[in-house]
């Protein structure tokens, strides 16, 4: 596939004259030049979300393996590295950077991440049309034509490619209205001298004087597209062993609403991340025991916040700056007690902290163009924050007006809201003596649903404001601190630590004793307990205490929905597991076709138990129920002893 000299596309960098000499410190590449995965992640998706033609746009990242002779006039471009290595011998970031080039250049294949689009609109617009996506993609620094609906806005975020690349470069290939082409490649390197003329850093591959290809033709047929839309690829792609789950979790953590909303399709590799598949995935990579982790991000609060909608509590407001918003507010033991923010183009902008003495996540948003435009002035290049003190919201060095006022009121209406969590608490909890230990017991909870009065926030104007609060009732409603029973998988249930008088109790034979309701769905139970009454079955069984446990429902690859259970316990016990299934009027024995661990061996399954189960060297043990109906069920898991 090596490009043919007739067809008269070579690399070019224009003459610096009496210009500035340009070394390898890129102020924007080394912005980006951190957490490679994760970064490019982010601002592919950014972009092609900001493209959308129609709905979902669909993002596929593929890592793929290249013959060297792949890339475009391979000879040319050594002989550039060289040049770079030549002009700058006692830079010593310049010769590792251009040494490591040239030996991936050297090798017989060469890694290639390719970044493709769709139901986007492609880069649009001519060679000079400064207000075109060819032009602010391919042509300039630092200038964007988003609108105000857009992520971007400081047209920096297309550094993070470059940086991605061992050879500091992109190729990039679209198709846009009624299938006009564009193709051209891009390099940002360093100042050098080429036949005795100093050139810059910033050069491309194309046609004469840095023109794009826009003849399909001429386009080299690697990089040919088939359909709408925009084709990135980055050659020599840095990248460590886990690059894919690192992506993964970027665009989980930062795009998992615009996924929810059905906005945006993911595919990386062989996976596909949708609306439907979204929830699986939320659970797979991420904890909700362990609140930030060993990466330092977890969305599984904030997404618990927003689609919990039996337990959360929902604020709608329209505020006088920023005009009507939305806030989730989910109280939950042990939650990060911040705030998610999002706004039009829904992808996360930060999580705010919001100090109160209950744990609660919350997701923000502001989705009307008004408010959006002016919260879009408030963030910095790469949008993760919004500050007064950021450059688009400032005039003469000061921030505007309206980004003030923005900032103010926003913090005012979330810092209330969060307030009211634990004024309700302590309320709570002086009315009643020790309520917290019978707040929660089965059919305590009132369905009652009703609206808040209209309230102002420290006197900054008045809110028109509605609470739209399920699962709660009156002033103390919003008090639900403990593990819910009837949420979605919240976090790990620990067996046999309930006190005498709970209703979630087990005998120790085939049957249960009195349990929590539980509704089809996803979710989890409660385990273990003292005060279940025996069943008929074997007493001899023991239950073993303290062993926590989760589950949640996965679309299954054949039809249905398959069932994930997660132990954490005593290492090295070997114990065998009662499965219950919640109905509208109890928990029920399931029918479990069969049961898997991760080594893809079938458990034995005897008198409706799972057997031989064993708790890994590292506390944890992990398999997968096949139900005779294939449906979705909440889930409790009792935990015995196996001899």
């Amino acid at each position: 596939m090596t490009i043919k000299n007739d067809q008269n596309l070579s690399y070019e960098f224009d003459t610096v004259n009496h210009g500035v000499i340009e070394g390898i410190n890129d102020a924007v590449m080394i912005t980006y030049d951190t957490h490679i995965p994760t970064t490019v992640a982010r601002e592919a998706i950014q972009n092609i979300l900001d493209a959308r033609k129609v709905k979902p746009v669909i993002a596929e990242l593929h890592l793929e393996k290249w013959k060297i002779s792949d890339i475009p006039d391979v000879k040319e471009l050594k002989n550039i590295f060289k040049a770079c290595l030549d002009f700058w011998p006692r830079d010593v970031n310049c010769k590792v950077n251009f040494e490591s080039a040239l030996k991936a250049l050297n090798r017989n294949h060469i890694q290639v991440l390719k970044i493709s689009d769709y139901n986007t609109i492609g880069l649009a617009g001519g060679d000079e049309d400064t207000n075109g996506d060819y032009f602010n993609f391919l042509k300039s620094q630092g200038s964007s034509a988003k609108g105000c609906t857009g992520a971007g806005s400081f047209g920096l975020g297309k550094g993070s490619f470059y940086a991605a690349s061992k050879l500091r470069m992109i190729y990039v290939s679209s198709i846009y209205d009624n299938n006009k082409v564009v193709f051209q490649g891009k390099l940002r390197l360093v100042s050098h001298k080429m036949k005795g003329q100093t050139k810059r850093a910033s050069g491309s591959y194309g046609l004469l004087n840095e023109k794009p290809v826009r003849v399909k033709k001429l386009v080299p047929k690697q990089f040919y597209r088939s359909k709408q839309g925009t084709s990135i690829y980055v050659p020599g792609f840095k990248h460590s062993e886990k690059w894919e789950d690192e992506m993964i979790r970027s665009i989980l953590n930062n795009f998992w609403y615009a996924i929810y909303k059905g906005d945006l399709v993911v595919k990386i590799q062989d996976k596909k991340i949708n609306s439907s598949e979204l929830d699986n995935y939320m659970h797979i990579y991420f904890d909700i025991d362990s609140i930030g982790g060993a990466t330092g991000i977890n969305p599984l609060p904030y997404y618990e916040a927003y689609t919990d909608v039996d337990h959360h509590i929902k604020y709608e407001a329209d505020l006088h700056t920023l005009g009507k918003v939305q806030l989730f507010l989910l109280p939950q033991e042990g939650y990060p007690k911040k705030v998610a923010c999002f706004r039009l183009n829904r992808m996360l902008i930060e999580t705010k902290i919001f100090r109160s003495p209950v744990g609660y996540a919350g997701v923000f948003i502001c989705d009307n163009k008004k408010g959006n435009e002016i919260l879009r002035k408030m963030e910095p290049p790469n949008h993760n924050e919004w500050n007064v003190n950021n450059t688009h919201s400032k005039i003469d060095g000061l921030p505007l007006k309206d980004a003030e006022n923005a900032d103010k009121e926003l913090r005012q209406f979330i810092r209330a809201k969060v307030k009211a969590l634990s004024d309700i608490s302590a309320e709570a909890q002086l009315s009643i003596p020790g309520i917290t230990k019978y707040l929660f017991l089965p059919g305590e909870e009132d369905r009652e649903t009703g609206p808040q009065e209209a309230s102002n926030d420290d006197g900054e104007g008045t809110e028109k404001e509605t609470a739209n609060q399920q699962g709660i009732s009156g002033r103390h409603a919003k008090l639900e601190v403990s593990p819910r029973e009837k949420a979605p998988v919240i976090r790990f249930r620990t067996t046999g630590n309930l006190e005498p008088g709970d209703l979630t109790g087990v005998g120790t034979g085939d049957k249960p004793g009195g349990g929590k309701k539980k509704k089809k769905g996803g979710g989890t139970g409660t385990s273990g307990g003292t005060s279940g009454k025996p069943g008929n079955g074997d007493d001899e069984l023991r239950e073993l205490k303290g062993v926590d446990y989760r589950t949640f429902a996965s679309p299954s690859k054949k039809n249905g929905y398959d069932h994930v259970v997660i132990l954490r316990g005593k290492p090295n016990t070997k114990c065998r597991i009662k499965i219950k299934a919640g109905t509208d009027d109890s928990f029920d024995d399931v029918d479990i076709k069969t049961a898997t661990n991760d080594n893809n061996n079938n458990l034995p399954l005897q008198n409706g138990m799972i057997t031989n189960v064993k708790i890994d060297r590292s506390g944890s043990a992990k398999f997968t129920l096949n139900l005779a109906d294939n449906e979705k069920y909440s889930l409790r898991a009792i935990v015995y002893e196996d001899k």
